[in-house]
């Protein structure tokens, strides 16, 4: 109690107010994460801050670390607090599958953020039970949460905050949520500026081929960060000006309709 009211105290003395998220410039940064499996941070211009997938349990504490950076930067008043135990907002965290590469991280950040939404492409409570001890675990962690845990499908979407800055995020797979893991099948568009990011985890080739025929526009990206099993057809009907791979570390920032490698 001491140490909190001692932190205060000396963040009034600096002159310093400490808020949700550091401003934010116009632009949206995006950063895919070099945390083994998959994992990437949305930094909105409207402030919020989006995580779709949490990597793999080896790199657990990097992707901790990886998303205070994008967040919170360097400041000093931030890194004071963080030592008092106090523990960053992230907006919406999204969880494309339960699949080791993208959710060996799961814990560390449910541990060390605050989650304001948490989206997943599954009916939790009508999930069909799997002899999975992984699997069960990570029912339970997120039952544990507190927090709402909303199904991911092309109807309800994932709802961001209402700006100006015209984003939009479409949830294009699955149609309606998924009752097995063993099912899952997740694909999503993010607009933002001129700019179009297209992100999934392991598709169908059933889901594949209905995108591609019915859907060929709305996959149409110009930087994909794709799943492993995409076919070679799909990724053509992409047509991304950049492809992201696995752990490869990358930062893009989107200023009008250009793409800037930084």
């Amino acid at each position: 109690m001491y140490k909190i009211a001692a932190a205060l105290s000396l963040i009034m003395f600096l002159g310093c107010s400490a808020s949700e998220t550091p401003v934010s410039a116009p632009e949206m940064t995006v950063s895919f994460l070099p945390v083994g499996g998959y994992a990437a941070v949305f930094s909105l211009p409207c402030g919020g801050t989006m995580l779709v997938d949490t990597g793999d349990a080896g790199h657990a504490g990097q992707l901790v670390k990886s998303v205070r950076a994008q967040m919170l930067g360097d400041q000093f008043v931030y890194r004071f607090l963080l030592f008092f135990g106090w523990q960053p907002r992230l907006d919406w965290l999204v969880i494309s599958d339960f699949s080791p590469e993208r959710t060996g991280g799961l814990r560390e950040i449910l541990e060390n953020f605050r989650v304001w939404k948490i989206y997943l492409p599954y009916e939790l409570n009508n999930l069909l039970i799997v002899q999975s001890d992984r699997i069960n675990n990570l029912r339970f962690l997120l039952g544990m949460t507190g927090r709402p845990l909303l199904s991911l499908s092309c109807v309800d979407g994932i709802e961001l905050y209402q700006d100006k800055t015209g984003m939009k995020f479409f949830v294009l797979r699955p149609v309606k949520p998924q009752k097995s893991v063993l099912d899952s099948s997740f694909c999503a568009r993010l607009v933002y500026g001129g700019m179009r990011f297209l992100l999934s985890s392991a598709l169908t080739e059933k889901d594949q081929e209905r995108l591609c025929s019915y859907m060929a526009e709305e996959i149409n990206a110009d930087v994909s960060y794709l799943h492993d099993n995409i076919s070679g057809r799909f990724l053509d009907m992409v047509a991304p000006v950049r492809e992201i791979r696995r752990g490869e570390d990358a930062r893009f920032i989107t200023d009008g309709t250009v793409l800037e490698k930084i």
